[in-house]
């Protein structure tokens, strides 16, 4: 890890800790790093490659705060896959045959699902997909069942009592969501943070003039200028010189 420059890049999630000699260890939250390492020493030549291992194994990650509910807490056990290749194309041919692996495990499995344009966050990468289950929406909570007995319906439990219940069914029905943004239209999709939009230029287009120096007085904004021109603040833009 320290070869690698992870050892003090990778941030505070990182566990780090030391023996009773003083001498340092982590806790792998991955492990390109070990497996890395493993091919170096065995794989010699160009023809032992494309080369694909994996494993099932545990990882632990010191979030402030883990996500995903009971799926991701800071210990939590993952299948990783690493594959070595004499060339990019190599690559991507493998990266193919892993999406649609997965693709088939899910389909069989009989989920709804889409894959998501990601962030590879500390592992990086050129690309990386997630893949989502699309699930109905939460269940309104107002139609939750009283099981005590003694209430008659919800309409007899107090608004604060009501509204702490309702906190807390919510937080214990977060277990693992996310959201997504994807087309009907396409296939794209991606989860918020990697999300992008169509942009659209502005309807309002002024038609066009001679050039001509206006006066200002006293509009020191792109709103009062605009304002004191009757444009939108589209067709305005402002010049600073230092």
């Amino acid at each position: 890890w320290r070869e690698s420059g992870r050892y003090e890049t990778y941030g505070d999630d990182l566990y780090k800790l030391k023996n009773r000699d003083k001498s340092d260890f982590i806790l792998g939250p991955t492990h390109e790093e070990t497996f890395t390492t493993l091919v170096r020493d065995a794989v010699k030549s160009y023809k032992q490659l494309p080369l694909n291992l994996y494993q099932i194994q545990a990882k632990y990650r010191d979030e402030k705060r883990p996500r995903n509910g009971l799926l991701r807490t800071r210990e939590f056990i993952m299948k990783d896959g690493y594959s070595f290749h004499p060339n990019y194309d190599d690559l991507d041919v493998t990266y193919e045959d892993y999406r649609q692996a997965y693709e088939a495990i899910f389909t069989r499995a009989g989920l709804d699902f889409k894959g998501i344009i990601g962030d590879g966050g500390a592992m990086g990468g050129k690309d990386s997909q997630d893949f989502m289950a699309i699930t109905p929406e939460r269940t309104d909570l107002d139609r939750w069942v009283v099981l005590d007995k003694s209430i008659p319906s919800l309409a007899d439990i107090p608004e604060e009592v009501l509204e702490e219940i309702k906190a807390e069914l919510t937080a214990w029905m977060i277990s693992g969501e996310d959201t997504i943004a994807y087309s009907s239209e396409s296939s794209y999709a991606a989860n918020l943070e990697m999300a992008t939009n169509e942009y659209k230029p502005s309807s309002k287009v002024a038609a066009e003039d001679a050039l001509t120096e206006v006066e200002t007085p006293n509009c020191k904004t792109i709103d009062e200028v605009a304002d004191f021109l009757s444009v939108d603040e589209t067709q305005t833009i402002k010049t600073l010189l230092f």
